[in-house]
C-alpha cells in the first residue's frame, strides 16, 4: 500500500500538529509506503526529523518541499508536485495533514481518482475566517473518511455535516521508549527543595498560562510557599492563527504581582531537557480555558507528563477529556474555576502517595494505549480497511 501525505504541518516545524503528523509517518512505514508534500524547511535535511531504527524503512518515505516558504507559494508548488506524483506513481489514498489542505487533496484525489481522507483536530475546522469558512464547509464534507483526534474533534466534524459512519477516532501517540527508563534523570540541584508544578507548549491564550498565574498560582503559593511554576514554551510566531504575545505579558504580570521567586520562564528548550523536566515536576498542569475561534483538540502534553509517571490537571475542555482519565491519571475541572483548579493542585502537592498513585496508573494507560507503536498500527489498520 502506499498513500500520499499533504501537509502543511510538518517538521522540523515545531508544535503539536507537527509533532503528530512526523510520528504518524514515522510509524506507519513498517505497514506501507508514504510520500509527503510537506512546507519549506531551512534545515540542510528534509529527512532530519526521522527517529526510524531500522535504516531500511528510509527506502519507503519520500519528502518533498517546496524551494522557498509561504503558504500561497506551498499551495501552488504542492498542487503542481502532486499533479507529476499522480502522474509517475500509483497511489491507494491520499491523506490531508490537516483541514487548511482539503481543497488540494480534494483536486489532487479527482484528477487522480483516489479516495481522500482529512485528520481534523478543532481549530483547523473552526478558524473564523469567513474565506476559510466557505473553503471548510465546500471541500470537507467532500472528503470520504475523517480521522478525529478526540471525541470533540468528532463532534466538531460532524456539526459540518460528515455523517458519524465516515469519522473515525484515532487520538495521537507518543513514543514510549523515551519515558522507559524514568531512573535515568536526576533532580537538578536548584530545584530540590522545590515542589514543581510544569506547563509546557506554545504560548497560545486557550492554554490559560497567564490565567492560571493570576487567579490560581497565588493561593498554590499560601499552601505550598516552596512550589516553583516552570513554564516551557514560547509565542507560536510561526503560527498562522496565533500571534499575541503572551511571554512578555506573563512576564509583565509575574513582576507587578512580585511573583518572580514562584515563576520560572523557560521558553523552548530542546527535547532531552524537556524529558527531564517531566520527571523533575510533582504535577503537572494545563489549565486551558475557552476562547472564541479556537480550541484545544486534544492535549499531546499530557499524554507524555503521564508517561513520565506524573499526575495531571487540567480542563474539562475540547479534547483534553480523551487524554486524562479522570480521577485516575489525574483531575479534571470546569474551566476558569480557579479556586477549584488550584485546590486540586494543592491537594495533589500535599499528598505524595496519591501523586504516585495517579502517576504509575497514569503511565500504564499511556503504555497500554497511546504508544505510537499501537497507534501506527491502529492507524494503518483503519486505513487499509476505508
Amino acid at each position: 500500500m502506499r498513500i500520499l501525505l499533504v501537509t502543511w504541518n510538518y517538521p522540523p516545524k515545531m508544535g503539536g500538529m507537527e509533532m503528530m503528523l512526523g510520528q504518524l509517518v514515522d510509524h506507519l512505514l513498517p505497514h506501507m509506503e508514504v510520500d509527503v508534500l510537506a512546507p519549506y524547511t531551512d534545515v540542510a535535511s528534509p529527512m532530519v526529523h526521522l527517529g526510524l531504527k531500522d535504516d531500511r524503512l528510509k527506502s519507503k518515505i519520500r519528502i518533498m518541499r517546496p524551494e522557498r516558504d509561504g503558504l500561497r507559494w506551498f499551495f501552488v508548488s504542492t498542487f503542481l508536485s502532486g499533479l507529476r506524483l499522480l502522474g509517475q506513481t500509483r497511489y491507494d489514498a491520499i491523506i490531508a495533514g490537516s483541514t487548511l489542505v482539503t481543497p488540494l487533496t480534494y483536486l489532487l484525489g479527482r484528477f487522480g481518482k483516489l479516495p481522500t481522507m482529512v485528520n481534523v483536530y478543532g481549530l483547523d475546522i473552526i478558524y473564523p475566517n469567513p474565506i476559510y469558512q466557505i473553503l471548510v464547509r465546500t471541500f470537507l464534507p467532500r472528503a470520504n473518511h475523517i480521522f478525529a483526534i478526540s471525541q470533540a474533534s468528532k463532534e466538531t466534524a460532524q456539526r459540518y455535516g460528515i455523517p458519524v459512519e465516515r469519522i473515525s477516532i484515532i487520538s495521537p501517540g507518543i513514543d514510549f521508549a523515551e519515558f522507559a527508563n524514568p531512573g535515568d534523570f536526576q533532580t537538578p540541584k536548584e530545584f530540590a527543595d522545590r515542589l514543581i508544578i510544569l506547563s509546557a507548549g506554545r504560548l497560545a491564550k486557550r492554554k490559560g498560562v497567564l490565567e492560571f498565574i493570576k487567579y490560581a498560582l497565588p493561593t498554590i503559593i499560601k499552601a505550598c510557599p516552596n512550589v516553583l511554576f516552570l513554564v516551557v514554551g514560547e509565542n507560536p510566531t510561526l503560527s498562522l492563527t496565533h500571534k499575541e504575545d503572551l511571554h512578555s505579558q506573563i512576564e509583565a504580570v509575574v513582576k507587578e504581582m512580585g511573583l518572580a521567586p514562584y515563576v520560572q520562564l523557560l521558553g523552548r528548550v530542546d527535547r532531552p531537557q524537556l524529558l527531564q523536566l517531566y520527571q523533575t515536576c510533582d504535577v503537572f498542569v494545563l489549565p486551558a480555558i475557552p476562547v472564541p475561534g479556537d480550541m484545544e483538540g486534544f492535549g499531546i502534553v499530557l499524554l507524555e507528563a503521564s508517561a513520565a509517571g506524573k499526575p495531571v490537571v487540567s480542563t474539562r475542555l475540547g479534547g483534553i477529556p480523551d487524554a486524562v482519565a479522570d480521577g485516575v491519571s489525574g483531575l479534571l475541572g470546569k474551566a476558569e474555576a480557579w479556586p477549584d483548579l488550584a485546590n486540586m493542585i494543592i491537594k495533589l502537592l500535599q499528598d505524595e502517595s496519591l501523586r504516585q498513585q495517579m502517576g504509575q496508573a497514569g503511565r500504564q494507560r499511556v503504555q497500554t494505549d497511546f504508544d505510537w507503536l499501537i497507534v501506527g498500527r491502529r492507524y494503518a489498520e483503519r486505513l487499509a480497511q476505508v
